[in-house]
């Protein structure tokens, strides 16, 4: 491949680079990596690593919180507290009445 060659395919790849950048957001979490579209166009935002997310770590971040959640990928998002503590009051009360049956 000649120089003219390495050029073009050098701008190809980074204007592939920069469309994604642009329109999705690259997620890390325990699940492995995801790329989540966008709400709004932008170089903001591009990489989150929610392995660690918090609650404040969630308001912080809108417009990821937003994407996740338009994309239907709230699975990889944690539990609320009050969810939290449902699932964990739900699998004690269904582990003691599945063992009376």
């Amino acid at each position: 491949m000649g120089r003219a060659g390495s050029f073009l395919l050098g701008v190809a790849v980074g204007a592939g680079t920069l469309y994604t950048a642009m329109n999705y957001h690259v997620v890390r979490s325990d699940a492995g990596t995801h790329l989540v579209r966008k709400t709004e166009v932008g170089l903001g935002g591009t990489y989150a690593d929610i392995r660690e997310f918090s609650m404040t770590d969630w308001r912080q971040r809108p417009q990821l919180t937003q994407a996740m959640l338009q994309a239907q990928r709230s699975e990889l998002m944690p539990a609320t507290p009050t969810q939290s503590l449902q699932q964990r009051v739900g699998s004690i009360f269904g582990g003691v009445l599945g063992h009376r049956q």
